[in-house]
């Protein structure tokens, strides 16, 4: 998705050498084609068949697609906990110093965005925010020794 969504309107030769540059193993057209299929049926992408060569373009838009995606998968492997799927990233090793800087950074904003929100509420403290909110920002306080 992400090289439909950097390319719209794009041919099936197009799509398999954007998805394989930079793969050990390619995948072949096949299987790319396997995958446009499906994409097709779910209502991901969209074919332009008025040509010669088809051409594929998302009908998903790509903040949309990522969330669907990764609620998803957060729901299958994490038991719907974003805190566990956070873990799994840092404890793999397969964030960056850069990125988790980049995440820290978040976080700070978001608790900045909370304790505004809170006080826009008229609230003392937490008390005007919904439990799931008080949920997100202990544990990402908690995971980035924010001060709350």
């Amino acid at each position: 998705m992400d090289a439909l969504w950097k390319s719209h309107l794009v041919s099936v030769l197009d799509l398999l050498e954007a998805v394989n540059a930079g793969r050990n193993e390619p995948i072949t057209r096949h299987t790319l084609q396997t995958h446009l299929t499906r994409l097709e049926a779910k209502g991901w992408i969209n074919p332009d068949e008025s040509g010669h060569t088809h051409l594929y373009d998302p009908v998903v838009q790509e903040t949309q697609g990522r969330t669907s995606v990764l609620a998803e998968l957060k729901k299958r492997f994490f038991g719907g906990s974003s805190l566990a799927l956070v873990h799994c990233l840092v404890e793999s090793g397969d964030i960056t110093d850069s990125e988790l800087a980049e995440l820290r950074k978040l976080v700070r904003g978001f608790s900045i965005f909370v304790a505004v929100a809170c006080s826009l509420a008229g609230s003392k403290g937490t008390s005007g925010v919904s439990g799931g909110t008080l949920r997100r920002r202990s544990w990402i306080s908690t995971l980035f020794a924010l001060p709350r």
